[in-house]
């Protein structure tokens, strides 16, 4: 009875520790993971699973297997399943690990034989997490290659491994020491390359590398970037002449700032023509506006913007960020040189931008009201004073915009192809159009 009664009291005890939020013991919950219930062809996927852990490693060592599932990107389940090769029947691919002192994942590759799964392959990496996996077709057969980022305890690095997936094997095809990369068409329309990103831990040198898969794996070429760069965002793969493939990146620095970079590849060639080797930067697109890159007049080339802060307009209600102008630049491959696509205020807050033109730099004045969603707009008179122009409120429901008026004038309501309705004030004798027409098509939509 005492036994018991004792045995009864450490449990409460137990519990009384978990719910009061006391920590008698710590759990590594990532470390922990076990096979979760699984059903349907993800049982039948862990069954093989487990038939091979066991003829590989023996039945005690195999029951104490635990998935692995990667940190970022579209792939986060146990098992990723895929029909790489187009052929109807799918493949899958599961992160484990089985050695309880190295913790190095495994990477098994699995296919679907009729109406059983089986093990084609596996692979044991240097990593205990994994962060992404992509699929891509870089030698233009139709069939899907394995890209799979590991993270690397060791290093800023992580590291990026390439596999080639057949019906029987999974046939490694490199491994790379990366910070990010992409998947895009460079040296042909036909199969994707890797462009592969790297910031260097010990030094300030960023660098892009080119491959291409076609016959074996071939570096096709080396850049050094603006080397203060610390992270990258948003990415456009285009075609900057019948010769020239290009790749945009935005880079984001350590002292806050935005760069733009262009990697070309002319067919022998990969060049950067934004860096300055000098510098070590890239000081022809660097901005301090946080606007990203964007194809903003919609005719499939890319600008980057090149923003300054403007006057504010007086007694405009005004909040939150700088309104900035900006000139949105395209580079000329032919002449090596940028030139001006237009001239915009931009309200990423709103998801629009308006178009201004140039006769209007030196004298254009914006302000930005984050309560309210309102952009006001003025000019310079003859005589110095700023006069507001333009009011463009956006809503969040729509309205006819009847009950809004300023000195007497009524706001128009516009609807964008987005969907974002906009009321519109104007006067007409400012310096922005005499026509309230003239002000709604400057307004598009922020790509």
């Amino acid at each position: 009875m005492h036994a018991r009664l004792t045995a009864w009291l450490c449990l409460v005890c137990a519990a009384c520790l978990l719910l009061s939020g006391c920590s008698a013991l710590s759990f590594d919950v990532r470390s922990q993971l076990v096979p979760p219930t699984a059903t349907g062809d993800e049982l039948k996927i862990q069954e093989a699973l487990e038939r091979y852990l066991t003829q590989e490693y023996g039945a005690a060592q195999a029951e104490q297997y635990k998935l692995k599932y990667p940190m970022e990107g579209r792939y986060r389940t146990a098992f990723i399943v895929e029909d790489v090769d187009a052929d109807g029947d799918d493949e899958a691919l599961v992160f484990y690990t089985v050695d309880a002192d190295t913790e190095y994942i495994h990477l098994n590759y699995l296919r679907k034989l009729g109406s059983d799964w089986e093990s084609m392959g596996d692979w044991e990496s240097e990593s205990t997490h994994v962060l992404e996996v992509r699929f891509g077709d870089m030698n233009g057969d139709g069939k899907q290659e394995l890209l799979v980022g590991f993270e690397l305890s060791s290093t800023r690095d992580s590291q990026l491994s390439l596999f080639e997936l057949t019906r029987l094997s999974m046939t490694p095809r490199g491994s790379y020491l990366y910070t990010d990369f992409y998947l895009g068409n460079v040296s042909s329309d036909d199969w994707q390359d890797l462009l592969l990103l790297r910031v260097s831990s010990t030094e300030p040198r960023v660098t892009a590398r080119l491959f291409s898969l076609r016959e074996e794996t071939t570096e096709l070429g080396l850049v050094a970037l603006d080397g203060y760069i610390r992270s990258f965002g948003k990415v456009c793969f285009t075609t900057m002449s019948d010769a020239v493939a290009g790749v945009y990146l935005d880079g984001f620095k350590d002292n806050g700032g935005m760069v733009t970079e262009l990697i070309c590849w002319d067919g022998t060639t990969l060049t950067a023509p934004f860096y300055d080797e000098d510098d070590n930067m890239t000081t022809l697109t660097e901005r301090g506006s946080g606007i990203e890159m964007a194809d903003v007049d919609a005719d499939g080339v890319t600008e980057w913007p090149q923003s300054e802060p403007i006057d504010p307009v007086p007694g405009a209600l005004s909040s939150g960020t700088p309104r900035y102008l900006t000139r949105w630049c395209a580079w000329d491959v032919a002449a090596k040189e940028p030139h001006t696509r237009l001239y915009s205020v931009a309200v990423p807050e709103d998801g629009y931008l308006f178009v201004a033109d140039e006769s209007w730099v030196g004298s254009l004045a914006a302000s930005y009201d984050e309560a309210t969603h309102t952009l006001s707009l003025g000019r310079s008179q003859e005589n110095g004073d700023i006069r507001t122009a333009a009011v463009i409120r956006a809503q969040s429901e729509p309205g006819d915009g009847s009950e809004l008026t300023m000195d007497g004038r009524t706001f128009e309501t516009v609807t964008l192809q987005s969907g974002q309705t906009l009321e519109v004030w104007l006067d007409g004798t400012a310096g922005l159009g005499s026509e309230l027409s003239e002000i709604l098509y400057r307004i598009t939509v922020l790509p």
